[in-house]
């Protein structure tokens, strides 16, 4: 007995590391093929990078003259911001007039590095510069990945007060990010003729971090307004912990198939 709770604590402890260790992941990135006008250059469209970490673009180049003449040409491919030219990384290729790889990397070491990127490739000058054409092979971003889920669907007795744990699928990782709750549920409350407010409150070790009374997300005449919701900023220190949400009951009616949403988006914090 004693094996097996030491190997269930060894277990679970295994997990709570994956859980907060795997927020960070890559997300994959696809840009379309551009044209580079004889002397000049172009821009890829934008993409973003949302968390630390290195990526590797790399880009097909090749001359785009008629029936392939003309010789060869130098282009050079430049990593920048989407809202600045200022050039961060960049790979210079010699080609004809079939496809060669030229490859970068870049390396985001502070959170003020993420949002989002860009490529202009250009022909150097001096080089024999002729219209060219660059595809881009896909490549993998640094990311942080959203979590979202419903609860299971209870009800609450006038009066009363339910509590409900929050998955740890569920629950704030990594450096800590946004918890956003919403529900619908179902209710008449007369004389208010959109239905029965609610009031959620997101605990964590048994005290409110946040909380939010309103009409369900599903009421939808009259002025069913404000819609119950909690956005809530978990700093890095109340990563961990013991989380759930308390539902305290309508003092006019019960409620019924009562459906919390949870979500978690994880933050770039350095």
């Amino acid at each position: 007995m004693k094996n097996q709770k030491f190997i269930r604590s060894i277990i679970l402890g295994l997990v709570g590391l994956f859980v907060l260790t795997g927020a960070s992941l890559t997300r994959a990135v696809s840009l379309n093929p551009i044209s580079i006008p004889a002397g000049g250059s172009a821009f890829s469209s934008n993409f973003n990078v949302g968390n630390l970490g290195q990526f590797s673009v790399t880009v097909q180049l090749r001359t785009n003259t008629l029936l392939g003449y003309g010789g060869q040409s130098t282009y050079r491919a430049e990593l920048m911001r989407s809202n600045s030219t200022t050039v961060l990384t960049s790979v210079d290729r010699t080609v004809s007039s079939a496809f060669e790889n030229a490859t970068f990397s870049f390396t985001l070491t502070n959170c003020n590095q993420t949002g989002n990127y860009r490529i202009r490739v250009r022909n150097l000058p001096g080089t024999n510069p002729q219209q060219g054409q660059a595809a881009f092979l896909p490549f993998e971003v640094p990311s942080l990945t959203p979590v979202s889920g419903n609860l299971s669907i209870f009800g609450v007795v006038q009066g009363t007060t339910e509590n409900r744990p929050i998955p740890l699928n569920l629950q704030p990782s990594g450096t800590g990010g946004t918890m956003r709750v919403t529900a619908t549920w179902d209710g008449i409350c007369l004389p208010d003729a959109v239905g029965c407010q609610l009031r959620f409150r997101l605990q964590r070790n048994g005290g409110t971090m946040a909380q939010s009374i309103g009409y369900s997300h599903n009421a939808l005449f009259g002025n069913a307004s404000p819609k119950m919701t909690i956005n809530y900023l978990v700093p890095a220190n109340q990563v961990g912990g013991t989380w759930r949400l308390q539902v305290v009951g309508s003092s006019v009616n019960n409620v019924q198939n009562v459906r919390p949403n949870v979500s978690f988006t994880p933050v770039c914090q350095n």
